[in-house]
């Protein structure tokens, strides 16, 4: 909200100055997300957080847990759940095959 209040043009802030999660309802955010009303494959919904969070990070473990907000180790522990692996070209895949 300070955020807004800051960069807002006007003297009144109006629906359309706010984000577009708020202004459709949805409430849908990385914070906040909704889940489908067919739902999800948690599973693979937490791999490819975990992969992407990897090829972001260069393959670093440490920076990766840190951007998803979680520590190494368990980083670490669900990276090897999925056979994720930093291959020599920095690269994360799945059981150690190459993408």
């Amino acid at each position: 909200m300070e955020r807004l209040i800051i960069l807002c043009p006007h003297d009144r802030i109006t629906v359309s100055d706010l984000p577009a999660e708020i202004q459709d309802g949805s409430g849908a955010s990385p914070r906040n997300p909704v889940i489908p009303q067919d739902g999800i494959v948690f599973e693979q919904w937490e791999q490819s957080l975990l992969e992407q969070a990897l090829r972001k990070n260069n393959g670093v473990l440490a920076d990766a847990a840190k951007l998803l907000g979680m520590t190494y180790r368990t980083f670490q522990y669900r990276a090897e759940k999925f056979g994720l692996t930093r291959e020599t070209d920095d690269t994360a895949t799945p059981n150690g095959q190459r993408s």
